[in-house]
């Protein structure tokens, strides 16, 4: 694979447009389009800056996309979070009426009040 093979490849991966990497490797927007199409073929050391730019890249949008799918998750988890809370309130809400209508039942005026006459 050549240069302009690999750098094509890279650069439908890569969020970046040719100005900025042009403005990455002090070259023209122009003459990177070239390189990139094969039309000509870049000096090694600015072959290399365009791959390592490109590469570079690809990681920074990967971890873009990661923090955003964290971001995410963290939401997610705060949901979960309070939608436990409110279940559990609800669960206990629940328990203490079922003791107070047995108390009621086997005790007689809610199990703790008694009347005296």
């Amino acid at each position: 694979m050549n240069f302009s093979e690999k750098a094509r490849a890279m650069r439908m991966k890569s969020p970046l447009t040719l100005r900025e990497i042009g403005e990455r490797c002090n070259v023209s927007e122009s003459m990177v389009s070239r390189y990139i199409s094969g039309a000509a073929k870049p000096p090694d050391d600015v072959a290399e800056k365009i791959l390592e730019v490109l590469r570079n890249s690809e990681q920074d949008d990967d971890r873009c996309v990661c923090a955003a799918h964290i971001d995410d998750l963290r939401r997610l988890i705060r949901q979960q979070q309070r939608e436990k809370r409110v279940l559990f309130g609800i669960i206990v809400f629940f328990l203490v009426f079922t003791l107070l209508l047995y108390l009621d039942a086997t005790h007689g005026a809610w199990g703790v009040i008694r009347y005296v006459e």
